[in-house]
């Protein structure tokens, strides 16, 4: 197992294994997950645990669909 496959293990487990975007849980035998940067990498974003998200292939699929969007979480919050 690679050290980014153990990364991804981790992440997965820390959110559940939900999607972050669309809020859908997962089997942890075999989950179609994928690790998501929210800050892309071409922004200078990185691997950091603060900047990864569990993401599921649907909402990763269209990933450029994902710049600057909220997590599912956020979208509860209202902001004064």
């Amino acid at each position: 197992m690679t050290p980014r496959h153990k990364k991804a293990i981790r992440i997965f487990e820390r959110d559940g294994y939900r999607c972050q975007y669309c809020d859908r849980k997962f089997s942890e035998d075999q989950p179609p997950l994928h690790m998501h940067r929210r800050i892309f990498g071409s922004q200078g974003g990185t691997y950091e645990d603060k900047n990864v998200v569990t993401c599921c292939f649907e909402c990763h699929a269209d990933h450029g669909s994902l710049k600057n969007k909220h997590l599912f979480y956020e979208k509860e919050k209202t902001y004064a």
